[in-house]
């Protein structure tokens, strides 16, 4: 039985020739085509189509094309969108008129769409194989497929800018970098030309300031490529302020402190320069101006291995009713390797639940994700910052940080307050009376909210009888927390369920 290995050493001896031979390497892409292992594969034509581009073999590069559009070989969008691209710049060179592109694309869709569940037989495609640490493996096909959406939407961006539609082309790269998260500083660099050549000075410079600002991948070479375009744009637009600096000072109101943390200062400077941002993060009212701020703190070392602005972010994506961006933000940080407590990670599953009622994720890719975190952040419980941002508490101008005890107690406290909020969410208030009575037993956890809800989830059921006995139970086992506030909200509620049961 034909193995992934033997395909991949096929792969790579095909590669070889590449660098020796162009046109042996073509030479042996067509035997690949007959190969039983590549049956399948859209892989050998791909690279016909390269080595008869290297080798200006124009009409070859169309053959090859034509062949593989017939062939019914079924590939994603994103081949097929590579390939058809390429024939649209082989009619430019009058090599294939555009009426036959047409016709040979309906011919792809009719008969590719059909082979689709032939794709990983006999063997996988090859694109899926790769070599890691001397061992040949299979990459998950989900990871593949995810690869490939956004290799199609940056086939789909250089198409756009080919034909010249900048707007078009402007507004797919803003959608990749703002609603789905890709954060490759080349998408970046690519706003910066578009901008530069339609001479919008202050766009591009927007475009340089994100980028200074952390929202962007960054290698020695973008450093350097994004700070020349900076230089040569300040003669064009003397108002524009560099980016700030590390040594911002608090008083400084016309920007937000960008701290990293500094082993050289003493701790209690450490914390408070990290409870700056946080204060400065929760002082912001503009929402868009607030999530570009969390987004930097997601990558600032204060906040290394520390859910806090992802939450954040989570809660203000939620608001704007953004469930693309919500979803990317959670993905993130589930294969950001950080550690979440029994509260957090119920806290995030529920948001993606909720996001799994409206259709925006399937089942299989939430497991893909959670499976991730569960081998690796979910090990990384030592790694846990000390002092995360929960655990910060800001009083009369002074900022202190709980114990790990009281921070403990406080989250278990949120996670039964959250499941217990799950069970009602979804309409099963018997679960939620059950799991509200048990914790008012626990004195450890015996607090009015409990109570308080235990008392609405029997209203929800008109179960007026049971609720004038949890109505009892608040007097005969009072709350860790009872307050002359909460007395007087359940003797509203005694009043209430004595009319209900009166009528």
């Amino acid at each position: 039985m034909p193995k992934h290995a033997d395909k991949y050493n096929l792969k790579s001896e095909g590669l070889k020739l590449e660098k020796e031979d162009p046109a042996k390497a073509a030479s042996f892409y067509l035997n690949l085509l007959d190969n039983d292992l590549f049956v399948n594969d859209y892989y050998p034509y791909r690279r016909l189509v390269l080595m008869y581009k290297k080798t200006k073999d124009f009409e070859n590069e169309t053959s090859i094309i034509k062949k593989f559009f017939k062939s019914g070989v079924y590939a994603n969008n994103y081949q097929f969108l590579w390939f058809l691209n390429k024939l649209k710049r082989l009619s430019e060179k009058n090599y294939i008129k555009k009426v036959e592109i047409e016709t040979l694309s309906g011919i792809f869709r009719e008969k590719s769409s059909k082979n689709k569940s032939l794709q990983n037989t006999p063997v996988v495609i090859a694109d899926r194989i790769y070599k890691s640490k001397n061992k040949i493996l299979i990459e998950d096909e989900a990871r593949y497929d995810e690869k490939q959406k956004q290799y199609e939407l940056e086939e789909m961006a250089s198409q756009l800018n080919r034909e010249k539609k900048y707007s078009e082309y402007i507004e797919l790269l803003n959608h990749m970098i703002d609603d789905l998260g890709y954060n490759r500083y080349r998408y970046f660099q690519k706003l910066c030309i578009t901008y530069h050549r339609l001479g919008d000075v202050e766009n591009e410079l927007k475009v340089i300031d994100r980028y200074f600002k952390g929202e962007s991948t960054t290698t020695k070479i973008s450093d350097e490529w994004f700070l020349k375009r900076l230089n040569d744009l300040k003669p064009l637009k003397a108002s524009f302020k560099e980016p700030v600096s590390q040594n911002i000072t608090d008083d400084d109101l016309d920007a937000p402190p960008l701290y990293e943390y500094d082993s050289r200062l003493p701790k209690a400077e450490n914390l408070k320069r990290k409870g700056t941002m946080i204060q400065y993060a929760k002082s912001i009212e503009n929402t868009n101006d607030k999530i570009l701020y969390f987004k930097y703190l997601t990558n600032n070392t204060y906040f290394k291995n520390d859910y806090y602005p992802y939450r954040q972010l989570t809660i203000l994506y939620t608001r704007k009713s953004d469930d693309t961006a919500s979803l990317v933000n959670i993905k993130k940080l589930l294969y950001s390797k950080i550690y979440l407590n029994n509260y957090q990670l119920i806290w995030f599953s529920e948001k993606i639940r909720q996001l799994m009622e409206k259709d925006s994720v399937d089942e299989y890719t939430v497991r893909q994700w959670f499976d991730y975190y569960n081998s690796h952040g979910a090990l990384m419980q030592k790694k846990l910052n000390k002092y995360l941002a929960d655990r910060f508490i800001f009083e009369n101008g002074k900022i202190t940080v709980m114990s790990d005890d009281e921070y403990d107690h406080r989250q278990q406290r949120y996670a039964f307050f959250e499941t217990g909020m799950i069970y009602e969410r979804v309409g099963n208030y018997e679960l939620a009376i059950k799991h509200y009575t048990n914790i008012i037993y626990t004195k450890e956890f015996n607090y009015y909210q409990f109570h308080k809800r235990l008392c609405l989830c029997l209203e929800k059921i008109n179960d007026y009888k049971r609720e004038l006995k949890a109505i009892q139970l608040y007097y005969d086992n009072p709350p860790l927390n009872r307050s002359s506030e909460s007395d007087e909200w359940f003797l509203k509620r005694l009043n209430r369920v004595n009319h209900e049961l009166e009528r």
